[in-house]
């Protein structure tokens, strides 16, 4: 899993940003990020990362279902 965030790189380190990216792979939503992205999953380096390492606040911002659970 990766995110192609569609913001620019310099509000990448504001804090809902910041929080999911301690948990996912990020690339900028261009070619070049879109390539870099796509090599990273082909090599399997676009796996979630553990979220024990997150703090409370910053794991409420980040769910993650299944999408054919309710919700």
């Amino acid at each position: 899993m990766v995110w192609l965030n569609p913001e620019p790189e310099t509000f990448w380190d504001h804090v809902t940003i910041a929080s999911i990216r301690k948990a996912i792979k990020m690339y900028s939503l261009t070619l070049e990020g879109l390539t870099l992205a796509i090599n990273d999953l082909r090599k399997g380096e676009g796996s979630l990362k553990p979220l024990n390492f997150l703090t409370k606040a910053e794991q409420a911002f980040i769910t993650f279902r299944h999408p054919h659970e309710g919700g």
